[in-house]
């Protein structure tokens, strides 16, 4: 049976994923949720809010909401539920994207500042699928760190989550959680003036949702010397970013660690699948990201392993766009923001490219990266 979807027009490469007797209809989502007289399913991307006062009335025919993100704190999944509307999310699609951003950005770091990462622990707040994926890369890096997640370890008996002290203890903090405001382990504000106090950090990195940290309370920290550095990717009152903070930050960067092909491609696909599998749908799941080989790339011996990253990571030109930016008004800032996430091209992941065998002898940490060692 055919039927018809509203789709956020952003989405990546999305109608080369869709599955035979599907019309689409794309929709500008700033303009707000379209009418869906007619639609039998929606699927958005993290900048559109699907509650109570954004989709009512229900149309009747609605019945899948998906969002092609790996996040849903912008979905009110329980109001869909009570709707009778099928949910489904792009969970894990973006780990190993948000991996190299955080992997790349403690290595721009230890430049920055002439530390040495390998002499310092990390935790990671939050161990789903991108902090099992940071996890993993760390392994590969030999970077020593801690995995905190006691609600993981109350759902599996298989995984023992640190304890609160032990990554309190850390040198390092990287957040990788969702959003949430009730309950026992709620992450609103998680690190505030009560667990900095007490302690020191050499840098803090959030690239999970902004409002996990509380941004006065780092900044306060900040200015005392009791953290370091801090890397921000996700902002309290996103897209309308604090100035200050930008400003304050090692690297700041417009929500943008887990905007890669490979990603988006992977967060469309999901997209499909579950779509396909709710309306019974044939559904041939083929892979596109497989299909371009490897770009190879050199390197002179004289420049350093975060001038390679770079030159095919777009990082720090985000850093640089970002605090061009942050001296506008609220209103224009925020209408900046978004037009930074969405008018520059996705990056690579770095397993797309090759480099001769000895600049991996030179910077081992380009294999564990995943890029293809040559000769």
């Amino acid at each position: 049976m055919p039927i018809t979807i509203s789709a956020d027009r952003n989405i990546y490469h999305l109608q080369d994923w869709l599955p035979d007797d599907v019309t689409l209809h794309t929709f500008e989502p700033s303009d707000g949720i379209p009418d869906l007289t007619d639609a039998d399913a929606l699927v958005v991307r993290t900048v559109s809010k699907i509650n109570r006062h954004t989709l009512h009335p229900v149309s009747k025919t609605l019945r899948f909401v998906g969002t092609a993100s790996a996040g849903t704190d912008h979905i009110d999944i329980d109001y869909l539920e009570r709707q009778d509307i099928h949910f489904a999310s792009a969970g894990g699609c973006n780990a190993r994207a948000v991996a190299e951003y955080i992997g790349t950005s403690l290595i721009l770091w230890g430049e920055h500042t002439g530390l040495d990462i390998h002499e310092h622990t990390v935790g990671i707040v939050g161990v789903g699928h991108v902090g099992s994926a940071l996890a993993a890369l760390f392994d590969e890096m030999h970077i020593e760190y801690v995995s905190y997640d006691p609600p993981r370890e109350i759902r599996e008996q298989s995984f023992t989550s640190a304890t609160l002290d032990d990554v309190l203890n850390c040198d390092i903090l990287t957040f990788h959680v969702p959003l949430t405001v009730s309950g026992q382990y709620a992450t609103r504000h998680w690190l505030n003036a009560d667990k900095l106090a007490g302690h020191t950090y050499d840098l803090v990195i959030n690239a999970s949702r902004g409002g996990v940290i509380d941004e006065d309370d780092l900044m306060k920290a900040m200015n005392q010397d009791r953290v370091g550095s801090s890397i921000i990717d996700v902002w309290e009152n996103e897209p309308a970013f604090s100035s200050r903070m930008s400003r304050m930050a090692l690297l700041a960067t417009p929500h943008i660690a887990g905007y890669s092909v490979q990603a988006k491609d992977n967060a469309t696909r999901m997209m499909m699948e579950a779509l396909a599998k709710t309306f019974e749908l044939p559904y041939d799941k083929h892979d596109l990201s497989g299909k371009q080989e490897s770009q190879s790339i050199t390197f002179s011996e004289d420049k350093t392993l975060g001038s390679l990253l770079t030159s095919i990571n777009p990082i720090l030109k985000y850093d640089e766009e970002l605090r061009s930016i942050a001296a506008l008004p609220d209103a224009e800032r925020a209408d900046a923001f978004r037009k930074l996430r969405t008018d520059r091209p996705f990056r690579e992941e770095y397993r797309m490219f090759s480099v001769d065998g000895d600049v991996c002898k030179r910077h081992p940490e380009l294999r564990a990266l995943g890029f293809r060692c040559l000769r």
